[in-house]
């Protein structure tokens, strides 16, 4: 997500990487799933193209918004962190141990764009 939608003053991560290296996440893999014949081609051409500039890029980002694929992997990252939290809370770890991994899997789920 952050390497799609990012803002990189805020994550410290440049936000067209992970577009321009054609990285195959998640994200990505839904929205070629759930993309039309027209919206598949854009995201292929676009995608792994070192030249990626913000203006394609952005076109990127309305196809993800659009398949839904933001939405959905928002939702996954929600769900996954609650499992964690949960899983947890009924191991048998020292009360430390048991904060310093809730605080790792906040970190890791609930970052700012």
């Amino acid at each position: 997500m952050l390497g799609a939608f990012g803002d990189p003053l805020v994550t410290g991560k440049p936000c067209l990487d992970d577009l321009r290296d054609g990285k195959n996440t998640v994200l990505v893999a839904l929205a070629m799933q759930r993309a039309g014949p027209a919206q598949q081609s854009i995201l292929r051409g676009l995608i792994g193209n070192r030249a990626l500039g913000e203006d394609g890029a952005a076109r990127v980002r309305r196809i993800l918004d659009a398949t839904g694929a933001r939405t959905t992997v928002e939702h996954l990252i929600r769900e996954r962190h609650e499992q964690a939290r949960q899983a947890l809370a009924r191991a048998p770890f020292p009360p430390a141990v048991t904060a310093a991994l809730l605080e790792i899997a906040r970190a890791a789920t609930v970052r700012a764009s």
